[in-house]
């Protein structure tokens, strides 16, 4: 076989590909949606003792790492005098539970706020500009079913959302961005 058979397009990918350090595309699974931190809201029903209210999902109050309404601060952002952090502010490490109002005062600036994508705001699917469906119950995001859509070899993400669930590919809507100031990253 001569080099510039089409048969042997494949393999000169593969060979190139290994050089390159990576694996062969056929061997790189589909990104999956895990892969923007999507989270949704749980429900008694789920099983879920003490469910948070889907209205405070996502947000700095339903945060385990916030200390509250006295503390007004984030266990990994840092003091109040650093950063004063609202019951509705929202980062993209948000972790779903009770805030922690004992650590008031033992907070780290482990991660700047531009790290954590954090957000004077609520970052819910609903408040995006890729939701479409109702503002309370489930719809598609069209970011995510157009990443499917046109890359499917690269992305396998289903668009099937809450509309108070949230992901790390959230922009604001215009509308929002006024009310609530969700679409403002807070900078030091």
């Amino acid at each position: 076989m001569h080099a510039d058979d089409p048969s042997m397009k494949p393999l000169h990918a593969a060979y190139r590909a290994m050089l390159a350090g990576c694996p062969p595309p056929e061997a790189v699974p589909a990104i999956e949606r895990s892969a923007v931190l999507y989270l949704e809201p749980k429900k008694a029903e789920d099983g879920v003792e003490n469910p948070i209210p889907p209205e405070a999902f996502s947000s700095c109050r339903s945060c385990m790492m916030w200390t509250g309404e006295a503390g007004l601060s984030c266990t990994i952002h840092g003091p109040r005098e650093t950063l004063e952090v609202r019951a509705d502010d929202s980062c993209n490490l948000y972790v779903p539970g009770s805030s922690h109002t004992d650590v008031g005062g033992k907070e780290t600036e482990a991660v700047a706020v531009t790290d954590s994508g954090f957000h004077r705001g609520l970052v819910q699917c609903c408040r995006c500009v890729s939701y479409d469906g109702p503002p309370d119950g489930r719809g598609q995001c069209r970011l995510l079913r157009k990443l499917t859509e046109r890359m499917p070899e690269d992305f396998a993400m289903p668009d099937d959302v809450a509309s108070f669930g949230c992901c790390n590919l959230w922009r604001g809507k215009p509308e929002n961005t006024e009310k609530t100031g969700v679409a403002v990253v807070v900078a030091r």
